[in-house]
């Protein structure tokens, strides 16, 4: 896996050396043009949009995304390529040094980038739920006393990985860090490795973050009975982090409700986008919206009001002006 992410970072950085034609270059993407709505390019725009792993939601939404601009090529001038990329954290990676024009990132990592004022929020996308299940002998465990050295809060660098380490940050949790800042849990795993390590002789427990009602917990619990979820504790003053409850009896070895958390998916934009791309995206999407919640079975529940909200990231202005003039943004 990490050969294939290396593998796929040098083809991020070559492709745009051999793509992009000659009269594509920074300038394309020009913010202070004298009048930015009316300009268009002079022959065709270059975008990439990052994705994720080829398997994952990111890259399928990536991919419509893409679709949905270059099947408007000819009216825009607009070229769309999907990044096949490490998830989240690479996307912002990329996009800050200027590999990517969008990316798709979970919002409590889309936060930490607000400060500099480089990217700028486009759209929110589904929810995605926080889950921490522990092996029964634990239940009644505090947690700073839990073996972390037996559970897995995601692959190095995943959206998983970092928001299990903030979450047990926020929660005090300091005695299990290591000399690196974050966790000893470092199972470099993929989420289907985690089913094949379940065991009292393996894995104590997981952090995982993804969709509500995520088949992948229903099939681990299911063949592990002696794992059950548990709540995550309060925090507050978070903006990612919204508080949920998952309730009695969704998934096995589950009687009683659960507090969590969920982040969402947002599509994250560079601040030196011109509106009109982001006009054209925005308009393409919204359109019609079928496509996309037919995407993914946590997009199937997507309306323009649930969308197009403040996020953690500053709206970037065509964004925000799109949505106010659809009556969907409280100015």
């Amino acid at each position: 896996m990490l050969i294939r992410q290396l593998i796929n970072g040098w083809l991020m950085l070559l492709i745009p050396l051999f793509i992009l034609p000659p009269h594509v270059t920074a300038a394309t993407f020009d913010p202070a043009a004298s009048d930015e709505t009316a300009w268009r390019p002079p022959k065709a725009t270059h975008l990439f949009i990052g994705g994720g792993f080829s398997t994952g939601i990111y890259y399928a939404v990536a991919t419509l995304l893409c679709h949905q601009l270059n099947a408007a090529r000819q009216e825009s001038g607009i070229r769309c390529g999907v990044g096949m990329t490490g998830g989240s954290l690479d996307n912002r990676e990329r996009l800050q040094r200027g590999l990517l024009q969008f990316g798709l990132m979970q919002s409590d990592i889309a936060e930490e980038s607000a400060a500099d004022g480089a990217l700028q929020g486009v759209v929110k996308l589904h929810d995605e739920m926080i889950y921490m299940a522990l092996a029964e002998r634990w239940r009644d465990t505090p947690l700073a006393d839990l073996p972390w050295d037996q559970i897995q809060i995601g692959v190095v660098g995943s959206g998983s990985f970092v928001t299990a380490n903030r979450l047990l940050t926020l929660s005090g949790i300091e005695s299990t860090r290591t000399e690196d800042g974050t966790y000893r849990a470092l199972q470099k795993m993929s989420t289907r490795e985690l089913e094949q390590k379940m065991g009292p002789d393996q894995l104590d427990g997981f952090f995982l973050t993804t969709g509500k009602n995520s088949t992948l917990i229903k099939e681990i619990l299911q063949q592990h009975p002696d794992y059950h979820l548990r709540s995550l504790p309060a925090i507050t003053g978070q903006k990612a982090y919204r508080p949920a409850t998952i309730a009695a009896n969704s998934y096995p070895n589950q009687p009683q409700p659960i507090d969590s958390y969920t982040v969402y998916a947002m599509l994250v934009t560079r601040a030196d986008v011109p509106s009109w791309v982001i006009e054209t995206l925005l308009e393409r999407l919204f359109s019609d919206l079928k496509p996309l919640q037919q995407v993914h079975k946590a997009l199937t529940d997507l309306a323009p009001e649930s969308m197009a909200i403040p996020l953690p990231l500053p709206l970037h202005p065509a964004a925000a002006q799109y949505y106010r003039q659809q009556g969907w943004l409280i100015p």
